[in-house]
């Protein structure tokens, strides 16, 4: 096996990304998308707005689809799926949807626990490390498409760490709560399209971690509301005002930011062209985005702003000209790609990302020694190069990504090459009624040994340390077996570990997080009809 290691570290072809894990369960880590961390953005969770402050989110929460359906008929539809595995590991999701021709209504419930390898995020008995509830709902009056969203999201965790400081991590805890409503109006008036959507958040933010000298309790009341006109030809206008104001409970100081953008968007031969203005404490900031498609390449650039990242610890109360969302940060983007898709499907996109006036945090150089890391404001880029080959096999298809990331750079995970080789298969039996599909893939994750890593606790870059981030191999096993509506699921993750103890497939990612060992699961998905 130590061989075929050493194969897979020179190897170029190979996976597409979505995270990096800190541990199995994948409850803690970074997003990536072609190598670009993505952190310090606003998200959406179905129509509910979910703060840029929020870390890793797609990964703790998981959402129903039942855009399946038609709009125009009467049903009604529920789900289940419940998961079970190793070290605690307990999901579980619950979807109601009751449509009509005038008006819908969506509920929506989910958990997820996990205790960890040693029980370090949670016990038995503890709370859940994430729990969601949100409810939908639709209404026609006359041209009026009326819709709104309730929605609240809990997260709680304990971080019991090894440190080799000799530190009492038992006081390390962090919690998370925020309550994020949505209500909108789409409708047509004199051959215009009208869209006004009001988005509201009350978030709550508490952490403690020793190694860190993190203790941070903070709030955020957020309004935002979105206004676009178009006429489905020239004019796609779209204004945002945008207001935040930030709380920290330690310290009873505060701060507000408010931001103002405005944008239209036109159609043109083989694309299409944004571009518009960014309002901050009396600055004006152009943004653009070019998207243009010529036979089998498409090239898109990209100029866009965003407000600096919150840092919501004392400092960032302090100084409140610094790092306390008062200053936007620009990202400039270009990229070039190709997709031939014929029997064999080949596609690649190349992107080159300029980050300004970004965070990040610069660490101490005795770490033995507590003390806030000093922040820093800072200009970088990084370059990137996606490449995909599909093509069928016998009951299925086999998919091979590969992401390779040209240089160092703290807004990218710095690792030069992530690799997967994917099999997709789909068989069917007994007149359709019982099914087999999922994928077996192989995934590697080269080293981390630059001088930058993602610090999760913070949500920011961090430049300078002392260790190296392992490269990491994840055998994982996808199977689901359908048997009329009912859906029975297998997962694996690092498999390599369960098979080959004697081998070094207990990775880590981070310098406190444990290594990660395999996690087996099982589960059930379950639909009703009326």
């Amino acid at each position: 096996m130590k061989a075929f290691k050493h194969i897979l570290a020179f190897l170029s072809i190979s996976f597409a990304q979505q995270s990096v894990p800190y541990e199995i369960s994948n409850q803690f880590g970074y997003q990536l998308k072609n190598n670009l961390i993505e952190w310090n953005s606003d998200q959406k969770f179905d129509n509910i707005l979910v703060d840029r402050s929020s870390k890793n989110f797609n990964n703790k929460f998981y959402s129903f689809n039942f855009d399946e359906f038609p709009t125009d008929s009467t049903f009604t539809k529920s789900k289940f799926t419940y998961e079970f595995g190793d070290y605690g590991f307990d999901v579980l999701n619950i979807g109601l949807k009751k449509n009509k021709e005038t008006n819908s209504v969506q509920f929506l419930a989910g958990k997820k626990s996990f205790f960890g390898n040693y029980s370090e995020f949670s016990k038995e008995d503890g709370s859940p490390l994430s729990l969601f509830y949100k409810i939908d709902y639709a209404t026609k009056i006359k041209s009026h498409s009326i819709y709104s969203s309730a929605g609240y999201f809990r997260e709680k965790s304990n971080f019991q760490f090894n440190n080799p400081f000799g530190l009492d991590s038992s006081n390390n805890k962090e919690f998370s709560d925020f309550m994020s409503l949505t209500i909108g109006d789409s409708f047509k008036m004199n051959g215009y399209h009208y869209n006004i959507e009001l988005n509201h958040i009350s978030k709550f933010d508490s952490i403690n971690i020793t190694e860190y000298s993190l203790n941070n309790r903070n709030d955020l009341e957020r309004n935002k509301l979105n206004i676009e006109i178009h006429n489905g030809n020239w004019l796609h206008l779209k204004a945002i005002v945008d207001n935040n104001h930030y709380k920290n409970e330690i310290s009873s100081k505060g701060f507000s930011t408010n931001l103002i953008s405005l944008s239209n968007r036109n159609n043109i031969a083989k694309g299409n062209i944004s571009y518009g203005v960014d309002f901050l404490n009396n600055d004006i900031f152009p943004s653009l985005l070019i998207n243009n498609s010529v036979g089998i390449f498409n090239i898109s650039l990209k100029s866009f702003n965003k407000p600096n990242r919150v840092l919501n610890d004392f400092f960032s109360y302090e100084v409140l000209d610094e790092f306390s969302g008062n200053d936007l940060e620009n990202w400039n983007d270009v990229s070039i790609a190709f997709t031939i898709d014929k029997k064999v499907s080949i596609s690649s996109r190349f992107n080159y990302t300029q980050a300004n006036n970004i965070a990040i945090s610069q660490k101490p150089i005795e770490m033995s020694v507590l003390e806030d890391n000093e922040y820093l404001s800072v200009d970088d880029d990084m370059a990137s190069l996606e490449t995909n080959i599909a093509f069928p096999i016998k009951f299925g298809q086999f998919k091979i990504t590969h992401n390779y990331n040209f240089f160092d750079s703290p807004i990218s995970s710095n690792r030069s090459h992530i690799l997967n080789f994917e099999y997709f298969y789909d068989l069917s039996f007994l007149s359709n009624n019982l099914g087999i599909k999922g994928k077996l893939g192989l995934k590697y994750f080269s080293e981390n040994n630059s001088n930058y890593y993602f610090d999760y606790f913070r949500n920011i870059p961090v430049k300078g340390k002392s260790y190296t981030l392992d490269d990491f191999y994840n055998l994982h096993i996808s199977t689901d077996i359908s048997i009329s509506d009912v859906v029975l699921t297998i997962r694996l993750k690092n498999g390599l570990y369960k098979f080959f103890e004697e081998d070094d497939y207990s990775p880590v990612t981070h310098e406190l997080f444990n290594p990660m060992s395999s996690l087996l699961s099982f589960g059930i998905m379950w639909e009703f009809d009326d």
